[in-house]
Order: C-alpha cells, then sequence, then structure tokens
C-alpha cells in the first residue's frame, strides 16, 4: 500500500487520466483528503509537488459554476 500511495502521485504527473481519477477521488471522499494534504505536507519536496497537483481544487471551481 506505501508503493501505491507513493506512486500513484508520480502516474498523476504524467498521466492527465490518472491525474483526473485521483482529483475525483480526492473531492468525492473530502473527509480523506484532508489527511492526505497532511502527508503532503510532511513529504519531499518533490513528491509533494506532484501530490498538489491532484488537489480537487478545480473541481469544486467547475462544480460552483454549474
Amino acid at each position: 500500500m506505501v508503493f501505491i500511495a507513493l506512486g500513484l502521485p508520480l502516474l498523476a504527473a504524467g498521466s492527465k487520466r490518472t491525474r483526473r481519477l485521483i482529483q475525483h477521488l480526492r473531492w468525492r471522499y473530502y473527509r480523506h483528503n484532508a489527511k492526505i494534504e497532511y502527508l503532503l505536507a510532511r513529504l519531499p519536496g518533490f513528491l509533494r509537488r506532484h501530490g498538489h497537483k491532484t488537489r480537487p481544487d478545480v473541481l469544486v471551481r467547475l462544480n460552483k459554476k454549474r
């Protein structure tokens, strides 16, 4: 599970489809998103940058427009 958790943000950096999937999951399970943000703050810089790309903020803005 640890390797999957570390590998998904790296995969999302290169794949738009994976990034959108992770954004959707983080938006849908917003309670767990706070835990993910807490963990991202403690990761090394290169992993933190890739993890921030999967923030669900974009989806929240799109839903407000609709």
